[in-house]
């Protein structure tokens, strides 16, 4: 803080002033002037304070009679003390006050300026100009002031003019300094006259000085608020742009984030598409093959199931033929044994003649008896043959049973593989009891055939015996023959009746290959209707595969954007890191800058505090009191407010990246 070494100078080297109210009187001599003068010891501050005036002879005071001007009095009491007159007093503590307030705001604005700390070059305090001449007469006046051995201050005019006086008085001088009056005018007078110019000259320079250093206050003042202004503004400018490049900087990042978001969302919403695309495809094509596989399964128990059938209608044939083929047999044997017995009684009629008459009786009981059991053969016979009738057409049965229970196992088939596995052990069961059936008929038949060769073996014998008593008798001969065309004919009815059932059996053997064929026709185009099916399941497989290729494809060119967009992210992160370091730096050095230039601003303001309580102007230092602690509370309030947001931008930086790290992850898994 400067002080005012050159008021405390003049103070030391005045201490004190000398107050001429009034000059003016009935003058003692020919000008009938009376001089006053104040006594210098009730020349003291009150006295100046008050405005009081008091006359009395010039005299020298002691210096340490003399009174100090405090630096306390208000510059208001300084102009209260000043009474405008017709008669000019001269204040030296006025004048000196003035002049070493000038004095110390030059040296302070001179002080400031060499700093530079934040003035405006354009608004530097201008140094008053050079002095005028009635300054340097002050001065001079003030300079000769003498201190005597006594310590009495003898001012000059006052003390040269006692001193003529004297001289005066005195014949003996002959330092005299001129006639005593002039023009009617005493000298001591004339010389009060030039110091009163003197002084009102040096009262007008004050008053100048004194208006000049309120222009500089003001100047000052005007400037710091200016100062205050411009750095506020600067302050605040500077926050907004850092603000608006943060915000800026974190609008991109957000619309980087929001985009890549929206990507990665549309990758997956692609991929689960895709995926759920390629599950359907692939059910379909698992379904698809697993019902062709199914199908031929079906087709190939068909197939076996078809063999199976015509192995049996083969063995049914076969069994058809050689049943034939033994009633053939039998026939040639009946009519081979006809003609041998024709030619047995042709024998017998030779040799039997002469039998007859005694073996009629006999013969006419063995023939009942012969006639008894050969009905009993034929009757046997008969019902052999009806049961293989029987047996023939329950096969036909068996056969129709067998072919419906074909179309239930058909429809079976394609509803559950269980009734097909059950139908076809019941369907074997079947067959086999049928076999097992057909073996017992042709054994039974085959020991009929056998029992019937014994039989025609034993009766040949008999008729060997009985050859004899058949040449007896016609009558019996007749009988004989009537009963054997009988037995022909019955013969030729029961194989009739064989060759129709041959015939019927034939037709529903044709009726069933018919069937069968047709089972065939349609097993063939639902055949041809799968393999269509399936290849073009096989055609749309390789699509999908071509598509999954293709998506395959797409998702490593999306893996590969998605690398890209995170090494763009990271260079992003990396600029924005960057940018952060250098916005802090740059908040850092602006944080020095305002802290130097608010240490510059305070500087300042002590020295202008200071010198306004070297001013003792109250109103101004509250005033600048009350603006420094307005300013300093707004500094701090907008540092505060960009130290809030440097962190609010730090942390929602920080909460941006902790949400795209949290996205990533989530991608990767």
């Amino acid at each position: 803080m400067s002080h005012l070494p050159v008021s405390t100078r003049r103070t030391a080297e005045i201490n004190g002033g000398l107050k001429l109210d009034s000059v003016g009187g009935n003058g003692s001599g020919g000008n009938g002037m009376q001089t006053g003068t104040n006594d210098l010891d009730n020349a003291t501050s009150p006295s100046i304070e008050s405005g009081t005036t008091a006359t009395a002879p010039t005299i020298a005071t002691p210096l340490s009679q003399l009174p100090v001007i405090s630096p306390s009095l208000t510059l208001d009491k300084r102009r209260k003390s000043i009474k405008p007159s017709t008669t000019p007093t001269p204040s030296r503590h006025r004048k000196q006050s003035v002049s070493s307030l000038h004095s110390s705001v030059t040296a302070v604005a001179k002080s400031q300026q060499d700093n530079s700390g934040g003035w405006n070059s354009s608004k530097s305090i201008h140094e008053k100009p050079p002095p005028s001449e009635s300054i340097k007469r002050s001065k001079s006046y003030a300079s000769s002031l003498k201190k005597s051995k006594s310590g009495n201050i003898v001012v000059g005019s006052i003390a040269s003019s006692n001193a003529d006086e004297s001289s005066d008085n005195n014949p003996n001088n002959s330092n005299s300094a001129g006639p005593e009056f002039v023009n009617g005018q005493h000298r001591t007078a004339r010389a009060l006259a030039a110091r009163v110019a003197e002084l009102e000259v040096l009262l007008d320079t004050a008053h100048r000085d004194l208006s000049y250093s309120n222009t500089v206050l003001e100047t000052v003042e005007s400037d710091h608020r200016y100062q205050l202004d411009s750095l506020k503004m600067d302050m605040k400018r500077m926050v907004d742009e850092k603000d608006a490049m943060m915000q800026m900087a974190k609008n991109e990042y957000e619309a980087t984030i929001a985009t890549l978001e929206d990507a990665a969302s549309d990758l997956r919403l692609k991929c689960k598409t895709q995926l759920n695309e390629i599950e359907k495809l692939h059910a379909r094509s698992v379904a698809a093959v697993q019902a062709s596989a199914a199908f031929e399964i079906e087709v190939v128990a068909l197939r076996a199931e078809r063999e199976v059938w015509r192995g049996q209608t083969k063995l049914l044939q076969a069994e058809i033929g050689r049943l034939q083929g033994e009633a053939h047999k039998v026939a040639e044997r009946e009519l081979e044994t006809e003609v041998r017995h024709d030619a047995e009684l042709a024998d017998l009629k030779k040799s039997a003649a002469k039998d007859v008459s005694i073996l009629q009786n006999e013969h006419t009981t063995q023939i009942k008896s012969i006639e008894s059991e050969y009905k009993n053969i034929i009757f046997q016979n008969e019902s052999n043959l009806e049961n293989l009738n029987n047996n023939l057409t329950l096969q036909m049965k068996k056969l129709s049973d067998a072919n419906t229970k074909i179309e239930y196992l058909e429809s079976r088939l394609r509803t559950t593989e269980q009734a097909l596995e059950k139908e076809k052990i019941s369907h074997s069961e079947t067959i086999t009891k049928n076999e097992l059936e057909m073996n017992e008929s042709t054994a039974k038949f085959n020991a009929t055939i056998i029992e019937k060769d014994s039989t025609m073996e034993e009766m040949n014998s008999k008729i060997a015996f009985l050859s004899q008593t058949l040449a007896i008798t016609k009558k019996s001969e007749s009988n004989f023959l009537t009963q054997l065309n009988d037995t022909t004919e019955e013969l030729a009815a029961t194989k009739l009746n064989f060759e129709t059932t041959n015939s019927d059996f034939k037709k529903a053997i044709e009726s069933n290959a018919a069937e069968v064929e047709s089972l065939k026709n349609d097993f063939n185009t639902a055949l041809a209707v799968e393999k269509t099916t399936i290849v073009a399941l096989n055609d749309q497989i390789s699509s999908v595969s071509h598509s999954l290729k293709q998506t395959e494809s797409n998702v490593e060119h999306l893996e590969s954007n998605l690398i890209e967009t995170r090494q763009l992210l990271e260079q992003t992160k990396q600029t924005l890191d960057e940018t952060m370091a250098q916005n802090e730096a740059e908040i850092k050095d602006l944080n020095v800058q305002f802290n130097n230039t608010l240490l510059s601003k305070e500087s300042i303001i002590r020295d202008l505090s200071g010198e306004v309580s070297k001013l003792q102007n109250k109103e101004a230092e509250a005033k600048l009191t009350l603006n420094l602690a307005e300013t300093t509370r707004e500094l701090k309030t907008v540092r505060a407010e960009l130290v809030e947001k440097i962190a609010e931008n730090e942390l929602n930086v920080q909460t941006h990246i902790s949400e795209i790290d949290a996205q990533r992850s989530e991608f990767d898994t």
